[in-house]
């Protein structure tokens, strides 16, 4: 031991450890880390709170490590760059053990095989802008994200102290976690914002202290656990404040730049969704943002919040965009290309229309921070504001000239006619007759096509015809499957929509043909290989004996209806499908269930189908004319295409009343030629409703549903707030100074509110004398503040007994005097002659 000791140069071995300590000792105080910890805590205790999964290992132990290595390697002298590889290889260890610790296989190098291919498969869905559904990817990078904000929030604390940079990422975690969280789980985004409020304040009094020191000024090193009272009062009180604080109305230019600040984050919670599709989230998604994947996942818990107002003259189904492909555990949306349409223009052409439709105005005032998608039912044919469609991109299939094996992958409508396409060609290419482009296509190879297909492109090879690229025509723009703004913008908060809804009756849909275009029957009946064919077989049993396809939808959503709603469910378990699961096992679930398992069982059918989602019209209010929409009402909703009528929606979700089909082509000319159901241009120009109503400020609606009363409780905690908030700024940097600093500080501090402060070149006792000035009288006292000041700076003995009670009687006689200047101050620049300056 003595060895050692004489190695480091000391006594003992006590000697060493004692040096050891003090070089690792914090000199920002154990209550900066200890309250560092907390604030990376309470994030920690929200995500548990959250329930994500059902299972998540010591988040709590695996955050001590990293704040323990993060503060070492903050007090040792090697680089950051050595630091941080050793850092974060070894809470990568830390993750992979932690994780590991859940799979239920015995042997430990089984696991991380385990979790390697999980991960293997997490990254190749994340590359491919596939869909992810394995909850234990979730729990690894949880487990790495606790370490990696831990060990640099620690380190850039202690070594850097730069204290910003150790709250912002545990507060951006905690943020984006109480998004998609529980109610109960809020109260712990209260405790990350005390902790770091005291962390803020204990740290600036800790950088006070560090330039007293270098000025060499005397003070006591008093402040620490026993400032915490007084710390924990500011932010109990702050804390109270932003709880009570009413939410009142948005003002556009504030809902403006929070859209913008909020776009990116909006944009990243969708790829969230996409990652990590099968997480126990209580709401599916943002309220007013729709991802471009419906996954079929556990419980959810939708609000009371009010989203919207919308006036209409009758419920309806506001669509925000539509899921078209089904990938074996939900619907997602395929690709799609964009139309642009000014303000007012009309967005469908007036030649290419389905039978039996009216016209129907939708006014939308959002209360809630808005997505970007135009919510609007049917087609959407007018807008107030500039926006862009989507609509379907038109899929593109190859085919070769000189090759039949490639034929099986073709539509059928394609591989019928490719043996005549073929001789065609061999026979105009003998002729010289092909052209360079499609446009020089001669009539006999159009001729051969089935008619909604066209020629998209040559594909050349050796400076000939190899292959052509072959693609269905659509109805562009008719059909719609978005509409929003356009760019990264968000919605206004008050718009217009005119669409063409139908009202097609049940007999006319009855009779409606079968004749599919193209483009529907290939998208519109794509089901993957691997759909059980138990779940088939149910779709032919309960169709049987329906001879269209609209009684087929009928019969599939009313054995539907007979399953019992439920938000509570349980998610599938891995590698089951979901609708075979919901189907034969659950029978029970929400509407995203409902919605894809009827459209899985009618394409199974041979009837096209999609998915749409956004809203459904809630209450109506009598009084005021309009439609409250809140967060509960977020729907989804199959829809089922009819050649001759286009989308007819369909409601097999049971907590959902049956829909209520129209009188057919009658009902739509008379409502076309009405004038109530006419939209005109001031339809469009005052989207908004009424100024009093929905202007700034809380609707009597929010009011009537807040159970305090909220106004004098925001007053009484701004008043709090603000004389706490003067009371901390007073005692800010007073603590721990001896008697003659603290009566100076108090008295320069409060001739500074009065006067002026002092300048930097000016002495002690030449501010005393200008100070003197405005205090008739007191002159004397001034100066005895000044001069025990300097005695005490400068003297090696400090004040006697007597002469400190002296001090502290001349700070009491010069208060008020002081207090009186300081509320005169203002008054002296509007009446100068009445109040002059005397001091020079």
């Amino acid at each position: 031991m003595s060895t050692i000791a004489a190695r480091f140069g000391a006594d003992s071995i006590g000697d060493v450890l004692l040096a050891v300590v003090r070089r690792v000792w914090p000199r920002e105080g154990v209550l900066t880390i200890v309250l560092l910890f907390f604030v990376m805590l309470s994030v920690v205790w929200s995500v548990e709170a959250a329930g994500w999964v059902d299972r998540l290992p010591p988040l709590g132990m695996i955050l001590l490590g990293a704040t323990t290595m993060g503060f070492v390697f903050a007090k040792t002298r090697l680089q950051w760059w050595l630091c941080h590889p050793v850092a974060l290889l070894y809470g990568a260890v830390v993750s992979v053990w932690a994780t590991t610790s859940l799979i239920q296989l015995e042997e430990l190098s089984d696991r991380i095989v385990d979790l390697i291919i999980r991960l293997n498969a997490w990254g190749y869905a994340a590359r491919t802008g596939g869909y992810n559904t394995d909850a234990l990817v979730f729990v690894f990078w949880v487990s790495a994200l606790t370490w990696v904000i831990g060990y640099l929030s620690t380190f850039l604390v202690f070594r850097y102290h730069r204290v910003w940079l150790g709250i912002l990422p545990s507060g951006v975690a905690i943020l984006f976690n109480l998004r998609f969280a529980p109610p109960q789980a809020t109260i712990w985004f209260f405790f990350y914002l005390a902790f770091a409020l005291l962390l803020l304040v204990r740290f600036n009094v800790f950088q006070q202290h560090e330039r007293w020191k270098r000025s060499r000024v005397d003070f006591q090193e008093n402040l620490g656990l026993g400032s915490l009272p007084e710390m924990s009062l500011y932010a109990l009180l702050i804390s109270l404040f932003v709880w009570l604080t009413p939410s009142g109305g948005v003002a556009p230019l504030v809902s403006e730049v929070w859209n913008a600040i909020t776009g990116p984050y909006n944009d990243f919670a969708v790829e969230f969704n996409r990652l990590f599709a099968n997480l126990n989230t209580t709401q599916e998604g943002p309220s007013t943002t729709f991802s471009r994947a419906l996954i079929l996942k556990g419980p959810i818990k939708l609000g009371s919040a009010v989203i919207m107002y919308v006036q209409a003259d009758e419920p309806i189904y506001l669509r925000a965009t539509v899921y078209d492909v089904y990938n074996g555990r939900g619907m997602i949306t395929g690709e799609k290309q964009t139309l642009n349409f000014p303000p007012g223009s009309e967005t469908a052409p007036p030649t290419k229309e389905y039978k039996s439709r009216k016209e129907l105005t939708q006014k939308v005032t959002l209360r809630a921070t808005p997505g970007n998608a135009i919510l609007a039912g049917g087609i959407p044919l007018r807008a107030s504001q500039r926006s862009v469609a989507e609509v379907d991109k038109p899929l593109s299939y190859f085919l070769s000239l000189d090759d039949s094996s490639t034929d099986a992958s073709l539509p059928s409508q394609v591989r019928s006619v490719a043996p005549q396409i073929r001789e065609q060609f061999v026979r105009l290419r003998q002729e010289g007759r092909l052209g360079s482009s499609p446009a020089d296509l001669p009539a006999e190879i159009a001729r051969a096509l089935p008619n909604d297909l066209r020629v998209a492109n040559y594909l050349s090879r050796d400076g000939r015809v190899a292959a052509l690229e072959l693609q269905f025509s659509s109805p562009y723009p008719l059909d719609f499957t978005s509409v929003r703004v356009p760019g990264r913008g968000r919605a206004p908060s008050q718009y217009s929509v005119v669409s063409s809804v139908s009202v097609a009756s049940e007999r006319e849909l009855r009779n409606a043909s079968t004749d599919y275009p193209g483009w529907i029957s290939e998208r519109y009946l794509q089901l993957p290989s691997n759909v059980p064919e138990r779940v088939r077989r149910l779709a032919q049993e309960v169709t049987a004996g329906a001879t269209n396809p609209y009684d087929k939808a009928l019969r599939i959503q009313d054995y539907l209806r007979a399953f019992r709603y439920n938000e509570s469910i349980e998610a599938p378990p891995p590698g089951v499908d979901p609708i075979e699961h919901f189907l034969f096992t659950m029978r029970e679930g929400y509407c995203d269930y409902f919605s894809t398992a009827m459209v899985v069982m009618l394409r199974s059918q041979g009837i096209p189908a999609r998915i749409s989602a956004g809203y459904f019209t809630g209450e109506f209010d009598s009084n005021k004319g309009y439609y409250l929409v809140r967060e509960a009402n977020t729907h989804a909703w199959p829809e089922v295409f009819f050649p001759e009528y286009g989308w007819i929606e369909f409601e097999p979700t049971p907590s959902r009343p049956p829909i209520a089909r129209g009188a057919g082509s009658e009902e739509a000319d008379m409502a076309t030629s009405g004038p109530s159901t006419t939209s005109t241009p001031s339809d469009l120009e005052d989207p908004g409703f009424i100024e009093e109503d929905f202007g700034l400020g809380m609707t009597s609606d929010t009011i009537d549903e807040q159970s305090v009363p909220v106004f004098p409780i925001f007053l009484l905690t701004t008043l709090l707030a603000g004389v706490a908030g003067g009371w901390y700024l007073w005692q800010r940097g007073l603590r721990g100074l001896t008697n003659a600093n603290l009566v100076y500080a108090k008295v320069t501090r409060l001739a500074a509110l009065a006067y002026r402060p002092q300048r930097d070149a000016e002495t002690p006792v030449e501010y005393g004398r200008a100070l003197a000035g405005l205090l008739p009288g007191r002159e004397r006292t001034v100066a005895r503040v000044m001069d025990g000041y300097t005695a005490a700076r400068y003297s090696r003995s400090g004040p006697t007994l007597s002469e400190s009670l002296r001090l502290r009687r001349a700070w009491e006689e010069l208060r008020g005097a002081l207090l009186v200047l300081a509320a005169q101050r203002p008054l002296r620049y509007l009446f100068r002659r009445r109040f002059p300056t005397r001091a020079p």
